[in-house]
């Protein structure tokens, strides 16, 4: 973002302003406009059939949770940032123990070399808080799939930019905004 004068005009006086002004914003040409309509209605389309298989999926993933005794919900919500800095939920699949945060920090407590495996990486390689089911779930991307409910709302687009956590938000200060 850049500073630039903006006059306005009344009618006694002139008055000068900062206002803020987006280098990245541009006019959209109408080729650009029509490719913006023919992913969205790809991203609909595929979204509309992504969670027709969703239902089989996410049935099989509750009985294989019932089966391994693994206890809270199916699914796993993350608040990140999405275009325009707008934040919104996203779903996946639970992959990880209930309480991982507590178990993380108990965990990095307890092992200095994880500890700092984690401060550089921001992940564990062979993270103990990943259930069995969960390992799977990863392993295959399966995890992602129940992010097809945010390609259908319009949240997220199957051809995309990696969406921020919103703990990480203030790294990008205002090119957050320019994040689309």
């Amino acid at each position: 973002m850049e500073m630039k004068p903006n006059i306005e005009t009344s009618s006694s006086t002139e008055c000068i302003a900062l206002m803020p002004i987006n280098l990245y914003e541009t006019k959209l040409s109408i080729k650009q406009k029509l490719c913006q309509i023919t992913k969205r209605a790809v991203d609909i389309l595929a979204g509309l059939v992504g969670t027709i298989i969703l239902i089989p999926l996410t049935i099989s993933i509750y009985i294989a949770h019932k089966i391994t005794k693994d206890e809270g919900p199916i699914f796993y919500n993350q608040y990140r940032i999405g275009k325009n800095g707008k934040p919104f939920k996203m779903y996946k699949y639970r992959t990880m123990v209930m309480n991982a945060d507590e178990e993380l920090e108990k965990y990095l407590s307890e092992n200095e070399d994880m500890r700092e495996e984690y401060n550089t990486y921001k992940k564990l390689k062979n993270d103990p808080r990943t259930t069995k089911l969960g390992k799977f779930l990863r392993r295959s991307s399966l995890d992602e799939m129940a992010q097809l409910v945010n390609v259908l709302k319009g949240e997220m687009s199957l051809v995309r930019k990696q969406t921020i956590f919103i703990k990480r938000k203030r790294r990008y200060g205002k090119l957050l905004y320019t994040h689309n």
